[in-house]
């Protein structure tokens, strides 16, 4: 159970910071 919670709040990490860098290239563009 534990294990799949910390791969949850890996993957939400992840799909956080790819929204953060899409953001961001699309404020440079």
């Amino acid at each position: 159970m534990k294990n799949s919670v910390q791969k949850l709040d890996l993957s939400t990490r992840a799909y956080f910071r790819i929204l953060k860098l899409a953001q961001t290239i699309a404020d440079l563009e």
